[in-house]
C-alpha cells in the first residue's frame, strides 16, 4: 500500500500538534501538582507550629495542675495525720 507523501505530512503535522497540546496540558498539570504540594507543605508546617504551641501550653498547664494537686495532697495528709495524732497525744498526755 502506497501512502502519498502529502497525506503522511498532514498526519505527522496533526500528531505533532497533538503532542504539543499534550505537553501543554502536562505542564499545566505539573504546575497544579506543584501548587498543591506547596499548599500541603504550608498547611503541614502551620499544623506543626500549632501543635507545638498547643503542646507547650498544655505542658505548662499540666505542670501548674500538678503543683496544685501536690499542695492539696499535703494539706489533706496533714489534716488526716493531725486528726489521728492529736487524740493519741491527748491519750498519752493523761
Amino acid at each position: 500500500m502506497n501512502v502519498p507523501a502529502e497525506s503522511l505530512d498532514i498526519r505527522m503535522a496533526r500528531l505533532e500538534g497533538a503532542y504539543e497540546q499534550i505537553n501543554e496540558r502536562l505542564a499545566e498539570l505539573r504546575g497544579d501538582v506543584q501548587s498543591i504540594r506547596s499548599l500541603i507543605t504550608g498547611l503541614a508546617e502551620t499544623l506543626r507550629t500549632e501543635i507545638t504551641a498547643g503542646d507547650a501550653a498544655l505542658r505548662a498547664e499540666m505542670g501548674e495542675m500538678r503543683r496544685q494537686i501536690s499542695a492539696q495532697f499535703y494539706w489533706v495528709l496533714t489534716l488526716v495525720l493531725g486528726s489521728i495524732l492529736i487524740p493519741l497525744l491527748r491519750e498519752f498526755a493523761r
